[in-house]
């Protein structure tokens, strides 16, 4: 995965290829809710019917515990006032990379969809803070708890 990214910023340059990345990110998770929502009960009606401020906690703490379940990533749920903090400890997407900025556009996108999915269509502010690539410990998302519009 992280040499996919990593490829696509060589091929089209880093600040197409990231966006592409991120692209990539947001098809897979429109991908993967096709496969996993009947399995998991997302579309349940207890979770349609939820206020969107706590639909959008659930909705993080569901998505995470379908990473750690379903894939090698072990993700956590951090509350912080204003923000969110998604935090990947052990990331694919950056696996083995060195780099000077964050560079997990493919997880941003599949965050940011996620999101878009589960609050009904709102957009939120994410941005990638800490970055295994970069030299820290894990990687962090920060995930504004107020929408763009």
């Amino acid at each position: 995965m992280a040499a996919l990214q990593e490829a696509t910023e060589r091929v089209f340059g880093e600040r197409a290829g990231r966006n592409l990345n991120a692209r990539v990110g947001r098809l897979c998770f429109n991908s993967g809710m096709r496969e996993f929502a009947p399995v998991l009960g997302i579309a349940d009606l207890p979770l349609r019917i939820m206020p969107v401020g706590m639909k959008f906690r659930v909705g993080l703490e569901m998505f995470a515990q379908v990473f750690n379940q379903f894939t090698d990533q072990v993700v956590r749920l951090s509350d912080e006032g204003n923000d969110f903090l998604w935090i990947i400890e052990r990331n694919p997407v950056c696996w083995g990379r060195h780099t000077a900025e964050p560079c997990c556009y493919l997880a941003l996108g599949i965050l940011e969809e996620s999101i878009f999915w589960g609050t009904g269509g709102r957009r939120y502010k994410v941005e990638e803070s800490e970055c295994i690539a970069v030299g820290a410990k894990a990687c962090m998302f920060r995930i504004d708890k107020l929408p763009l519009d």
